[in-house]
């Protein structure tokens, strides 16, 4: 199990920057995973989430244009709930409560060639992710994270119609 861990934290970094021939250019970054409100507990677990996010805005963006490229930089995160180191002998688990609301940070610039299309830095934050309804992102690893994005983008690209 570590070694599949450590395989996949190596390879975080190739997963934040790709270009295929169905999309175009998109680039994550983290601003400073260890300096984030909540991004997980320890090193190894913020590692795995800033892969997990990596790969998940790479699959939100891989239907861009080739023109078009996009640049996200993830300044902060506050996972959803609170850790609880102690529960379950030191394994761990996330108390989710109406009041430890997701939040994410970022800053990105979306551009076709030399013009700039949008950018920004936004606070994305959902006050009621408790309630909500069965979506495809129900149970994933960080489904409350991924669904502040999956909106995000949807408001931002999808509905401009310049995507």
């Amino acid at each position: 199990m570590r070694t599949f861990i450590a395989a996949l934290v190596l390879s975080a970094g190739s997963v934040a920057s790709v270009t295929s021939a169905y999309a175009g250019e998109v680039l994550v970054k983290f601003a400073d995973p260890a300096g984030f409100a909540d991004f997980g507990f320890g090193a190894l677990e913020r590692e795995r989430n800033q892969a997990e996010l990596a790969a998940f805005i790479q699959s939100l963006a891989g239907r861009f244009p080739t023109s078009q490229a996009l640049k996200i930089e993830i300044l902060d995160v506050n996972l959803a709930g609170e850790e609880d180191p102690l529960w379950r002998r030191g394994q761990g688990a996330r108390i989710l409560r109406d009041v430890t609301i997701p939040r994410i940070q970022l800053r990105y610039e979306w551009r076709e060639g030399s013009q700039v299309l949008g950018g920004g830095t936004v606070d994305l934050k959902d006050l009621n992710y408790l309630y909500a309804r069965g979506d495809s992102l129900k149970g994933a690893t960080l489904e409350h994270e991924k669904r502040l994005l999956e909106r995000w983008f949807q408001a931002t690209f999808v509905a401009s119609g310049r995507r």
